[in-house]
């Protein structure tokens, strides 16, 4: 048994040791266990956070996209409520009549039918430009999750595995297929 020394640390350890008795390392590949990729899902949530908010703070443009994303989501949902209510309340003259007391044929009637619609048309309207600025947003969302994910294993030596839900599966294939050089608009 011959001694020699560690690769990382430099003690002297014996030529059989399958790990340095100074600093721990693992000599039975020659590659510390330090240098393997860590897993992200393992990581506690106060590093995870750290980690986000070190990306962002080294891409500040990335930050703003997604807290896009969450106000188009809301701005979604919220016209969806305004269309079905205004739907509700267009379709059923009755509901005004019991209501506000009014005689079917009055001009208040009317000119509250014709508010109902204008509604209807209004909230259509944003439902259909939010679902489209949101698919926008949400594709620009998975290119920055990309380019963290690259990050993370280049930078920080973490691998990170990416989820989507059944719902979310044409924003998987648009993660696979979009290249990390493309430039988040």
């Amino acid at each position: 048994m011959a001694l020699t020394q560690c690769p990382k640390c430099n003690g002297n350890i014996s030529d059989t040791a399958k790990r340095c008795v100074h600093c721990g390392c693992d000599l039975t590949n020659g590659k510390d266990r330090a240098d393997e990729k860590r897993d992200f899902d393992a990581l506690p949530v106060a590093q995870k956070n750290e980690l986000r908010d070190e990306f962002y703070a080294a891409h500040p443009q990335y930050g703003k996209i997604n807290d896009d994303v969450y106000d188009l989501m809301f701005i979604s949902k919220l016209s969806y409520v305004c269309f079905t209510v205004a739907m509700l309340v267009l379709f059923s003259g009755q509901v005004l009549h019991k209501i506000f007391g009014l005689d079917p044929q009055s001009e208040l009637m009317a000119v509250m039918l014709v508010a109902m619609i204008a509604l209807v048309a209004i909230g259509l309207a944003a439902i259909i430009a939010s679902r489209i600025f949101l698919d926008k947003k949400i594709k620009a969302s998975c290119l920055i999750l990309k380019k963290y994910k690259l990050w993370l294993a280049t930078e920080k030596n973490i691998n990170m595995r990416i989820y989507f839900e059944k719902s979310e599966i044409k924003y998987k294939k648009y993660f696979d297929t979009v290249k990390v050089e493309t430039e988040v608009w």
